[in-house]
C-alpha cells in the first residue's frame, strides 16, 4: 500500500446554481469517506461559503478554483488569496488548462504560486500538454518546462503540502483518457523532477491525474506507483458517481 494518502478532488468548474451546489454538497456529505482518502470539492467562488457551511464538520474539504496574483485592492472581478484564506479553505487550483487557455502564462502562475505560499494556501498545480505536443512525443519536456518556469526558482521549503496535477488537455471533457501507463509515465518524471529539487519532497508530495476520470477507470489509474490521486471534472457533479471515484482510492494490503 502506498504511503501517500490518495487525494481525490472534484472540480465543479462553472457549473450549478448555488442552490444546486448546496444540494450536491449535502448529497456528498451523506456518503461515508474513508480516513484512507482525502476527499475535496472545488466549487465556484460564489458557492464556497454556502458549501462550506454544509460540509464543515464532515470528512470533505474544500478548494478554490483559482486566485489572483495580487494582494487585496483595486482589482475588480478578481478574488484575492486573503479571501480564500479567511474562509479557512486549505487548497487552491492553479494553472488549470482552462485558465491557461484564457491567457494565464507560466510567469503569471509563478506570481500566483508565490502569493498562495505566502498565505499558507496549498496549491493544486496543474500541468499538461495539448494533442499536438502529445502526438509529437514532446509531453515530458513540455510538462517539465511548465514546472521549471513557474516553480523552479521558488525555494522548495515553500512547497510543502502542495500537489501536482497532470492533466493532458486532449483528455479533458473529450471522453478520451490517457492510459494508466501514460499517466504513470508522466507522474514518474514529475516526481523525478521534484526529487532533483528536494529529495525528501520527492517522496512526500502527491501527484494527481486529471482528464475524463470516471468510476470505471479511476482504480486502474490510482494503482500506478506515482499517481496519488485524481482531479475530477464532470463526474464530480454526480454525487453517486463521485462517491464511487472517491471509494476507488481505498486500498488494502
Amino acid at each position: 500500500m502506498k504511503k501517500r494518502i490518495p487525494f481525490i478532488c472534484g472540480n465543479w468548474k462553472m457549473n450549478t446554481t448555488v442552490e444546486e451546489g448546496v444540494n450536491l454538497a449535502k448529497a456528498l456529505k451523506e456518503q461515508t469517506v474513508s480516513e484512507e482518502v482525502e476527499a475535496v470539492i472545488a466549487p465556484s467562488f460564489l458557492h464556497l461559503y454556502p458549501v462550506k457551511e454544509v460540509v464543515d464538520g464532515s470528512s470533505w474539504k474544500l478548494s478554490a478554483q483559482d486566485m489572483s496574483s495580487e494582494e487585496m485592492g483595486a482589482h475588480t472581478g478578481e478574488v484575492a488569496g486573503e479571501m480564500i484564506q479567511g474562509l479557512e479553505i486549505p487548497y487552491v487550483i492553479l494553472g488549470h488548462s482552462e485558465a491557461r487557455g484564457r491567457g494565464q502564462s507560466n510567469e503569471l502562475l509563478k506570481k500566483k504560486l508565490e502569493r498562495a505560499f505566502a498565505l499558507g494556501l496549498k496549491p493544486i498545480f496543474c500541468i499538461g500538454e495539448d494533442e499536438s505536443v502529445y502526438e509529437e512525443g514532446e509531453t515530458i519536456s513540455f510538462v517539465l518546462n511548465q514546472l521549471e518556469e513557474s516553480l523552479g526558482s521558488i525555494p522548495t521549503e515553500k512547497w510543502k503540502g502542495m500537489l501536482f496535477a497532470y492533466e493532458p488537455i486532449w483528455a479533458i471533457g473529450t471522453g478520451k483518457t490517457a492510459s494508466a501507463e501514460d499517466a504513470q509515465k508522466v507522474a514518474k518524471e514529475i516526481r523525478r523532477w521534484i526529487h532533483e529539487k528536494n529529495g525528501k519532497l520527492g517522496e512526500e508530495l502527491r501527484i494527481l491525474y486529471g482528464g475524463s476520470v470516471k468510476s470505471d477507470n479511476a482504480r486502474s489509474i490510482l494503482e500506478q506507483e506515482d499517481v496519488d490521486g485524481l482531479l475530477v471534472g464532470g463526474a464530480s457533479l454526480k454525487a453517486e458517481e463521485f462517491g464511487k471515484i472517491v471509494g476507488a482510492g481505498v486500498f488494502h494490503e
